[in-house]
């Protein structure tokens, strides 16, 4: 089309330049006049661009834009560009990671098919997610890296497990509301409040951990951790509250097993939450032993720690 418009014009004016040798300016402005009026030209018809597009890349069946995160090897060579990238889709990972962990934890109020399906295809969107992201941070840690940027492929590696992990857990507790859902059973009155109160607190330090990772917070990542042990108190309330409702005969040992496997689900969670907040604190002040970093923490009951460990215990009290 451009050329017939050229040759047209050429016809009618007899372009003065057709004669004379064509320097780099002239290459240049006649590129430029090219892709504007081409751009112009297709400007109206990309809808149909994209769908001719569509037709002629297809798809591979069950394959999506989102389960394919998009990891240029080019930028290989320039690591703290190929960091940058990792960093981006590891953020799309956790963002998925919590609204399936969410959607999961409403399957066990309200249990709908659509969306436990929908939990268990983000499950497998996030298993991809991992696996490509890990082979890529394996590439990348292989180049030259600054102590930053290694400390950075650091924390994506050790996070990236973890979330996967969430996403597990949140098929298992879709497991758990489904079972509940087609047994027709339900918990007793005062368990689902009880479950709620944990449910509340599982929430939080979700929203909690993935922030401080997606935000390099790490005054928010050191409030994860007392929040967590609050958990580890409910479950274990929770459970001591369970077997003396069972020698009252107010509850089934069936719902028992249920009720163990929501609350195993739930500790795990928020064991995975601490995982990624510690390691961003960790890598921050250069320590290693997680466990070590943890009991030293926990020593100092006089510290920050124990002030937030007693608020959020405050915050999330189970009904008498």
């Amino acid at each position: 089309m451009f050329l017939g418009l050229f040759y047209l014009v050429n016809a009618l004016i007899d372009l003065p330049f057709m004669t004379e040798q064509l320097n780099s300016v002239g290459i240049a402005i006649i590129h430029t006049c090219f892709n504007v009026l081409v751009t112009a030209l297709f400007l109206p018809f990309t809808k149909q661009l994209e769908k001719l597009a569509c037709l002629t890349i297809r798809d591979k069946p069950g394959e999506t834009t989102a389960e394919m995160p998009m990891l240029d090897k080019r930028f290989l060579n320039t690591p703290s560009v190929a960091i940058e990238q990792c960093k981006n889709v590891a953020y799309k990972m956790a963002t998925l990671t919590k609204e399936t962990l969410l959607m999961s934890l409403g399957l066990v109020e309200e249990y709908d098919a659509k969306i436990a399906q929908e939990v268990v295809d983000n499950e497998n969107t996030i298993d991809i997610y991992e696996d490509k992201i890990g082979s890529y941070i394996l590439q990348v840690a292989s180049k030259d890296l600054s102590v930053s940027d290694s400390q950075v492929v650091s924390n994506l590696l050790h996070t990236i497990g973890d979330l996967e992990r969430i996403s597990d857990h949140a098929v298992n507790i879709k497991e758990t509301a489904e079972e509940m859902f087609t047994k027709k059973i339900h918990f007793s009155e005062a368990a689902e409040k009880e479950v709620g109160v944990m449910t509340s607190a599982l929430k939080e330090i979700l929203e909690m951990s993935i922030n401080s990772f997606m935000n390099g917070d790490i005054k928010l990542a050191k409030e994860v951790e007392p929040l967590e042990d609050v958990i580890d108190t409910l479950r274990a309330e929770l459970k001591n509250r369970h077997i003396e409702r069972l020698r009252e005969g107010i509850c089934t040992i069936e719902l028992g097993f249920i009720l163990q496997d929501l609350l195993t689900n739930f500790e795990r969670v928020s064991d995975h939450c601490s995982n990624i907040a510690v390691c961003l604190i960790q890598i921050q002040e250069n320590s290693l032993d997680t466990h070590e970093y943890i009991n030293e923490l926990k020593k100092l009951e006089k510290s920050e720690f124990m002030d937030e460990f007693n608020d959020y215990k405050a915050k999330y009290v189970l009904p008498d």
